[in-house]
């Protein structure tokens, strides 16, 4: 489904650009002469790519605040664990 609206052209590049080995994978010379990044890649609406990529960050932004407030609670318990600490302490001199 990710790659559905993409190009060949575009999946060829990416596929190029992911080659382990060096001296396989293309050189930047070759990558700017490619036709996809010459300007030649199709003009598509990727309208779907988009809203996933909206919907990605709205749980990443959601995870962020939950973890804030997940944060917020264990240094708030902390504190209240150094103050018992301290009420003990102060209790026995």
């Amino acid at each position: 489904p990710w790659w559905d609206n993409i190009s060949s052209d575009a999946k060829g590049l990416v596929n190029a650009l992911l080659v382990v080995d060096p001296k396989k994978r293309m050189t930047a010379a070759q990558v700017l002469q490619h036709k996809w990044i010459q300007g030649h890649a199709p003009n598509t609406q990727l309208v779907a790519t988009l809203e996933s990529m909206k919907k990605f960050n709205a749980r990443r932004k959601l995870k962020k605040a939950a973890l804030g407030i997940v944060a917020q609670n264990r240094v708030a318990k902390m504190v209240e664990m150094a103050q018992e600490a301290d009420r003990a302490v102060s209790k026995k001199k």
